[in-house]
């Protein structure tokens, strides 16, 4: 808008100079008619010199076309100028505009990796808990069945054997995923240290054939490392839940 209006004002400018510049030739034109009539009627002395009319009417005849050969350069000069303007302003808006681009895309990646480690977080703890629970739980199944065949006479080597492999690796499984120095784990990584301790007490006797088992304990012991291991799903249950609402 600008450029139009400064483009406008020269023109307007030029055609009014135009205008003006044709009446003041007709009126030299008309004086210099006049002077020749009061020469001839008068007999004036002062003679009126054509070389100097000649040069005159030049000079007058020219100056319109002086003038819009200077409006026209002034135009051009005034066009580029502004053109180089907008060009600087254009460019400034392109890095300004390229600088919010690229802020709010790493905006964007900072946002979305946050939002990708606490969903793989999330996961990772609650695959951590659900591991935990089925070894647990299969842990107290085969220690209740293996101190049950402790007791029977005579002892299937068979069962005995596969209650006592699956009551061990699932006792190890679970030493390796809790941390027996964690205050949440110290709990129920006691627990089942003294569980381990009653069934290997028993699995002796039967061994020995020696009639000594006291089920109340191991039943007891059951009872406390399933609380113990309520305590701390409810704990891990509800990390999940604050890390997916941040």
């Amino acid at each position: 808008m600008k450029n139009k209006f400064i483009i406008v004002l020269l023109l307007f400018v030029s055609f009014s100079y135009l205008s003006i510049s044709h009446p003041d030739t007709a009126n030299n034109n008309r004086q210099l008619t006049n002077g020749l009539k009061l020469k001839v009627d008068t007999l004036a002395v002062n003679p009126i010199s054509k070389e100097n009319n000649y040069t005159d009417n030049v000079v007058n005849k020219s100056m319109p076309w002086i003038a819009s050969l200077i409006i026209g350069m002034m135009t051009v000069i005034v066009s580029v100028k502004v053109s180089k303007a907008s060009s600087k302003n254009v460019d400034k808006q392109i890095e300004a505009s390229t600088r919010i681009a690229i802020e709010q895309i790493n905006s964007s990646k900072e946002l979305a990796l946050t939002e990708f480690k606490a969903t793989l977080n999330s996961k990772n703890r609650q695959d951590w808990i659900n591991e935990v629970r089925n070894c647990l739980s299969e842990y107290i199944t085969q220690c209740r069945m293996l101190n049950i065949e402790c007791q029977n006479t005579p002892i299937s080597s068979e069962k005995f054997e596969d209650y006592f492999s699956k009551t061990n690796y699932n006792y190890y499984r679970l030493l390796l995923l809790l941390k027996h120095n964690k205050d949440e784990h110290s709990p129920l990584f006691t627990l089942l240290n003294e569980m381990s301790g009653l069934m290997d007490k028993h699995i002796l006797n039967a061994r020995h054939e020696i009639n000594d088992y006291d089920n109340v304990a191991i039943l007891q012991k059951q009872n406390e490392i399933v609380k113990a291991g309520m305590e701390l799903f409810y704990f891990e249950w509800n990390k999940i839940q604050k890390m997916e609402n941040k």
